[in-house]
């Protein structure tokens, strides 16, 4: 590849032995704008997770399940070698170079672009070799053609939309700056800012996110953003409420500026921070309390989210009566099609802003890759029989949705039966959940997980994640998966139930609802949680085994569908209506 060799040259002129490529920006964002997306540039690779690792004579990719079908496929002929995280016997990228380097090599990478914990790692664990981490963008200079950063108009969510000023959410922060008699807590994260100050833009795609960064003082903050993005309101708004506006681009300037002990979540703020630092400044590492707040909805927000849900049911029985008419007829559809046609009912709400992410339409075959990017691949037919699989989501006025549905095009296979079944059951005995308060996302995860299992079943990504109030779809600090799920799971917190089968070749079926975490019963045996679905959508009844179910399962299938029909009746048409009780009623029936 060309690229790699331009990249290979400016390195050998500064005798740097190996370059750390990502996808990331000073925010650490799980979807960064285009400018920042330079492993995807210089490997092809578009995947959301994914590290490139460039030395002289080898490169490689590390990725996890979600995308080795789709890693494959473009790596192939690029001189890139796919490392599939998680398998046995492959190394972590860590491991990979720490063995390849020797005695007096320097790595690069770009210090803004990573974690300052992730850098003191890294650097700690090359010292030991004798190695050094240099601070150092290789990809400026070769990527001629760089897309510009973008910058939208910054608008306000109103107060009686968010639950909450920011005021009163400003001052939690600054307790913890109290608490460590700081000067100032740095964040970062552009979910945090938003949340925290109640504004948001679009500068991110499918994020309605501001650029921005803030730094919380013990009278006042400092908001880096471009300012003349804001309308005048907003910024009379902001200053009344002690906040000074500065350009986006002067906060490393002003932060080496500040005096004292400054607080910042190492995993959360650029690396390049501690080099801006001025000596008569200290940073200290705090833990972000910001997180696990904008992680528990409040009232207003779980309402919100409620009305969210149920719009955006509307949208999905227009799609499925739109899908199953022209396969009826025997329309020509691509999954392109499927996808925009799946946006054009989505934005028949006025409330609608975008997708949440990029859709997820996968038929037969490419169901199987579990984050197939359907928008930015060929062309493709939906031949034959077989299983569509479509996971979406929506940023609406006000509130965020995710679901995933697999629909049936002609006759299913036993197999695909079975194996719908299978996941269903997985997904009931999650919804099902009853646990004591202080659990995490990792102790649940096996009651999904675990029926798949029984039958030798299993999937490789997480079970469910945190979903954000029209900020990132996907939020911790919580999530739901065997790993890395450490975070209590609390009232008030919104997550995915998703549990999936994959089968190369032939198909992918996941199943996923939004589910709130509520508060369930206490006695003198402590306190319990529960997990309420919110997602309102039947699942399919033509690719369910009946007979594989327990009792247990067929009265929440009939109670969920129930609800189905009860909260969507009075918003739908009358042929709406009576396509949803098609669906609905063969579940209903199981406990009359």
């Amino acid at each position: 590849m060309e690229k790699l060799v331009l990249l290979r040259e400016s390195m050998r002129r500064d005798n740097v032995s190996a370059c750390i490529i990502a996808d990331a920006d000073p925010h650490n964002s799980e979807y960064p704008s285009e400018y920042y997306r330079a492993r995807s540039w210089l490997s092809g690779f578009k995947g959301s997770n994914g590290l490139l690792l460039v030395m002289q004579e080898r490169a490689g990719l590390w990725t996890d399940s979600r995308y080795f079908l789709e890693a494959e496929a473009v790596l192939h002929s690029t001189g890139i070698e796919l490392f599939r995280m998680g398998e046995q016997g492959v190394p972590s990228w860590q491991d990979w170079l720490a063995e390849h380097v020797v005695a007096g090599d320097t790595v690069a990478a770009d210090a803004s672009c990573m974690s300052l914990a992730a850098w003191t790692e890294l650097a700690d664990r090359l010292d030991k070799k004798d190695c050094r981490l240099a601070d150092k963008d290789y990809i400026s200079p070769i990527w001629t053609d760089r897309p510009p950063l973008v910058f939208t108009d910054v608008w306000e969510l109103p107060e009686n939309a968010a639950g909450e000023s920011s005021v009163a959410r400003i001052k939690k922060v600054r307790r913890l700056v109290y608490e460590h008699d700081a000067v100032g807590f740095i964040l970062s994260s552009l979910d945090e800012i938003c949340w925290l100050l109640n504004i948001r833009a679009m500068d991110i795609a499918y994020n309605p996110l501001a650029s921005s960064f803030l730094i919380v003082r013990n009278n006042d903050s400092l908001l880096f953003i471009k300012h003349e993005k804001l309308d005048s309101t907003l910024v009379e708004k902001l200053k009344n409420t002690g906040i000074m506006l500065f350009d986006y681009y002067e906060f490393f300037e002003l932060v080496g500026k500040q005096k004292g002990l400054l607080l910042a979540d190492f995993y959360k703020t650029p690396a390049s921070v501690r080099k801006h630092i001025s000596p008569d400044a200290e940073l200290k590492h705090a833990e972000s309390p910001v997180a696990l707040l904008k992680a528990r909805k409040n009232t207003t927000e779980i309402e919100n989210m409620r009305q969210t849900l149920i719009a955006d049911s509307r949208a999905l029985v227009k799609f499925a009566m739109w899908l199953e008419s022209e396969w009826e007829k025997g329309s020509t559809i691509t999954e392109q099609d499927a996808a925009k046609k799946l946006e054009y009912f989505r934005n028949l709400d006025e409330r609608f802003i975008c997708h949440s992410f990029a859709p997820i339409v996968g038929f037969a075959a490419h169901g199987a890759i579990v984050h197939y990017n359907t928008l930015s691949s060929p062309i493709s037919d939906m031949k034959g029989d077989g299983l569509l699989l479509v996971d979406s989501g929506g940023h609406y006025k006000w509130g965020t949705t995710d679901i995933t549905r697999v629909f049936l095009k002609g006759r299913a296979e036993k197999q695909a039966i079975f194996d719908y079944t299978a996941v269903l059951k997985a997904h009931i005995n999650l919804a099902r959940a009853v646990f004591p308060v202080g659990l995490s996302g990792q102790h649940i995860d096996i009651l999904a997980r675990g029926e798949l299992a029984r039958l030798g079943l299993s999937y490789g990504h997480g079970t469910g994640h945190g979903v954000g109030y029209l900020l990132s779809v996907h939020e911790g600090p919580s999530s739901i998966r065997t790993d890395g799920a450490g975070h209590a799971l609390m009232p008030g917190m919104i997550l995915s139930n998703e549990p999936g089968l994959y089968r190369k070749d032939l198909w992918g079926i996941r199943l996923e609802n939004l589910v709130l975490v509520k508060q369930s019963t206490a006695n003198e045996f402590g306190s319990f949680l529960e997990l309420e679905t919110l997602t309102l959508f039947p699942f399919e009844p033509a690719l369910v085994d009946f007979s594989m179910l327990r009792e247990e399962e067929k009265d929440w299938l009939s109670s969920y569908h129930k609800t189905i029909l009860k909260t969507l009746d009075s918003i739908l048409e009358k042929e709406e209506n009576a396509w949803l009780s098609k669906k609905c009623m063969p579940f209903i029936k199981l406990t009359v």
